[in-house]
């Protein structure tokens, strides 16, 4: 064809073809040319010619020809009217005449084919716009709009041929591709009201966290306060046990020897209270052991009859005393029961001590023991004394809890707390109940009468003596502890007198056992583990025994027994832990590192004295038959019999000596040489000699260094080297661990 071409715009204006007059659309090369105005072209059918002023700018082409759409293709397949989009219907009818089209959410890549009626398609371009965009050419000869993953919305598309740059006629079609089931309106309606419920619930979680959050607050702090109020008594506890001990021990003395009516009357009421005081720290200590898992259950069987009978009696001279009708009820003549009997004592003496506190002179108490049925029986205190009101019946097993009554008492709150425990861990139940016959009140207790198969202890006796009771309000007659005839002492039995040495930070104490032993035995007192121990570690063969409270600064009694027991030079001296810690825990840890005995304090003094003397008449009873044994071998004829542990020690020792210079001998070395795995040889060594093989050798090097010293062959330096010690420290350090001073002083002790 023949294109015009405007230099001015540097593009092409107008194409024209056959159909717009031409005698073809191929022509000769240079078969053209311009004369007076009119142009002639040259072709394979003829000569075409015109004035380029008479072309107008109408292609001749009608614009009312229509523009149509002819096809519409999803992924490229064909959609005719009524086919069906997911859960829509496309369209209806013909596509040339659909104003709409509805897809679903997945036929998302969708084509239109375009095509204008009455006319060639020759010379015809194509436009589009989509939601009154910018129009969007095709190329030439293109007559297909394609659209390629359209999100989900409605499209406005409109699209348009151009012939010769004029516009015929425009079509629109309205395309809706609709979101997915989850991505409607109504489901974003149904998430918003979701949203805002969860909001509602998220709301009222933080309001009932934060609610909860305050009440465990409370709850902490009110748990906290009791641990505190706990630990405060513990502490105190622990405090009152040694100015306790200070007033019982001379107390009891006192008893012992002031016969005089006025004075015994006097030191009974004493020895009363202060049996009280410990009997109220005794209870401390079992809340505590209970809220920690420690307190055990021991039972056995017991004639409950008999053993109530004995409670009973204890509180019988403070009802007379105080004109109380006090009896004891019961409709069995025998009722054997498996409790805890420590247990169940401290529940009777509870409730019968609240009793009487509570119950004016004049009053009335009854202890009433019933069995309801073969699986339980009930224990019962009855009094009309002040009474509990309803609201504060609920609240007076509560730890601490004690209300203002009529008589101006106010309890601890701790006794019916742990009789509460105590009956908990009897599977059993407590009430307050107001007293039948009018004003007072009924504790009832309900227990399970148990069988053999619970026993887990030795029976114990069905009695309980009245000296272990809870002590009454008012003056008893307490029994006194009998005097205990103290073992044969040391003086007596050497004619010298031994070396004891007392460790306590209180200077009481110390003072106190000084006076008291002062008569038997050298004593020698120091305020910490630490001090006591350099004395010891220097004076091993002059120290007999030593007493070691527990809790004190700079060097506890545990580390410094232990340190006692590590020894080798100290390792044969007994030694007595005198602690305010009264626990089983307690007792075992002081066997674990060594200790000879353990007394608690308040300690009796004579029971501490008696066991002073035990331990020393057996070292004593041992030296004796070491001393024994060597005078039969003097003067009989020596049978050398080496047991092969003897030849093994021999063995190692000559080893040892051997190679006392080689400060790379080791362990595995010698195990080597002589034949043993490390394993095996470590066992025997430890088994033979009680010490490591690394401390065994450690020792033999230090005990061979101690002999060049006293021999004075050679200076510090040296012996340090000769006995295979790398450096002068660690040789020194070493020493003065074994023997409690530095080879220096060694020497000029040993000179002196």
């Amino acid at each position: 064809g023949i294109c015009c071409f405007d230099p001015l715009k540097g593009r092409a204006m107008h194409n024209y073809f056959e159909v717009d007059g031409l005698q073809d659309e191929e022509f000769a090369d240079n078969a053209s040319m311009l004369k007076d105005g009119v142009l002639y072209f040259g072709g394979i059918n003829g000569l075409t010619y015109f004035r380029p002023d008479e072309v107008v700018s109408s292609t001749g082409i009608s614009t009312d020809a229509q523009i149509r759409i002819v096809d519409f293709y999803v992924f490229g397949k064909s959609i005719h009217g009524g086919q069906e989009s997911g859960r829509y219907t496309a369209y209806e009818g013909n596509i040339s005449d659909a104003e709409r089209v509805d897809l679903c959410d997945t036929d998302n890549t969708f084509s239109l084919d375009l095509a204008v009626m009455d006319i060639s398609g020759q010379g015809i371009r194509y436009e589009y716009s989509v939601n009154d965009g910018d129009w969007v050419s095709l190329g030439v000869n293109q007559h297909t709009v394609s659209f390629t993953n359209m999100a989900p919305g409605t499209y406005v598309v409109k699209v348009r041929a151009l012939h010769s740059d004029v516009a015929l006629s425009e079509k629109e079609l309205t395309i809706c591709v609709h979101p997915a089931w989850y991505a409607t309106d109504i489901a974003k309606v149904i998430y918003c009201l979701l949203l805002l419920l969860v909001a509602y619930l998220i709301s009222l979680q933080v309001k009932e966290r934060l609610r909860a959050r305050k009440v465990l607050e409370h709850h902490r702090q009110k748990e906290q306060l009791n641990e505190a109020r706990i630990q405060f008594f513990m502490n105190i506890s622990h405090e009152i046990r040694t100015p306790m001990t200070l007033i019982l021990s001379p107390l009891e003395k006192l008893m012992n020897i002031d016969k005089d009516e006025v004075h015994q009357r006097n030191y009974k009421l004493m020895f009363q209270n202060a049996q009280r005081i410990l009997r109220l720290i005794n209870q401390l200590m079992d809340v505590r052991k209970i809220e920690k898992g420690e307190f055990t259950i021991e039972y056995t069987k017991v004639e409950a009859v008999s053993f109530l009978q004995g409670l009973f009696e204890v509180f019988e001279i403070s009802a007379r005393s105080r004109n109380i009708t006090y009896e004891f009820r019961h409709d069995m003549e025998k009722l054997d029961v498996y409790v805890d009997a420590q247990s169940l004592d401290k529940i009777v003496m509870n409730l019968l001590s609240n009793a009487f506190k509570f119950t004016a002179d004049g009053g009335k108490i009854a202890l009433v023991l019933s069995s309801p049925d073969a699986q339980s029986f009930t224990v019962e205190v009855i009094d009309d004394g002040v009474g509990i009101p309803d609201e504060e019946k609920t609240k007076v097993f509560r730890r601490f809890y004690s209300s203002h009554h009529q008589n101006g008492y106010i309890g601890t709150g701790i006794g019916l707390n742990l009789t509460y425990l105590l009956v908990g861990l009897h599977n059993g139940t407590i009430e307050v109940r107001d007293n039948p016959a009018g004003r007072g009140t009924d504790m009832f207790v309900q227990l399970p009468v148990g069988d053999e198969q619970k026993v887990t202890v030795t029976e114990k006796p069905e009695t309980v003596e009245a000296v272990e009771q809870e002590p009454v309000v008012e003056p008893g007659e307490p029994e006194v502890a009998p005097t205990i005839v103290p073992a044969m002492t040391m003086k007596r039995t050497t004619g010298k007198k031994c070396n004891v040495v007392v460790v306590d930070d209180e200077i009481e104490i110390r003072q106190y056992i000084h006076s008291e032993f002062a008569a038997d035995y050298n004593v020698t007192e120091f305020g910490n583990g630490k001090d006591a121990w350099d004395y010891v570690l220097k004076n091993p063969e002059s120290v007999d025994l030593v007493i070691s409270d527990i809790t004190m600064p700079i060097m506890d009694g545990d580390e410094f027994c232990k340190r006692v027991k590590a020894n080798y030079n100290t390792c044969h001296i007994p030694v007595v832990l005198l602690t305010a810690k009264a626990t089983d825990a307690d007792r075992i840890a002081g066997a674990v590192i060594g200790a000879d005995a353990y007394v608690t304090k308040p300690f009796n003094l004579e029971l501490l004295r008696a066991t002073v003397g035990n331990l020393l008449m057996s070292r004593v009873a041992l030296k004796g038959r070491y001393g024994a044994d060597m005078v039969k071998e003097n003067t009989i004829e020596k049978i050398e019999v080496v047991s092969p542990d003897q030849q093994f020690l021999e063995k190692v020792n000559k080893l040892i000596s051997k190679h006392i210079d080689d400060p790379d001998m080791s362990v595995e070395s010698i195990a080597d040489t002589i034949g043993f795995s490390r394993v095996h040889f470590y066992r025997k060594i430890k088994e033979l000699t009680g010490q490591t093989p690394l401390n065994y050798v450690k020792t033999i090097r230090l005990q061979q260094a101690a002999r060049l010293l006293i021999e004075n062959k050679m200076d510090v330096t040296g012996v340090s080297v000769a006995t295979g010690f790398r450096t002068l420290s660690t040789f020194s350090t070493s020493f003065k661990e074994l023997y409690g001073m530095t080879p220096s002083e060694y020497v000029k002790e040993h000179k002196q």
